[in-house]
């Protein structure tokens, strides 16, 4: 009995861990596709006004 619910407790865990591993990847991406944005939109500003 204990052990069932030291396991269910387990995968409980393990299950959170991962969607909080998953949720960490993706606001990692989204950060650097930010920051991307953001340089390329710098590289365009400073390509045009070179360009005038």
């Amino acid at each position: 009995m204990v052990y069932t619910r030291i396991w269910a407790f387990l995968h409980i865990f393990l299950a959170a861990t991962h969607f909080l591993h998953v949720f960490n990847c993706f606001l990692c991406i989204g950060t650097f596709f930010s920051l991307l944005h953001v340089f390329s939109a710098h590289l365009h500003f400073f390509y045009l006004e070179n360009l005038l």
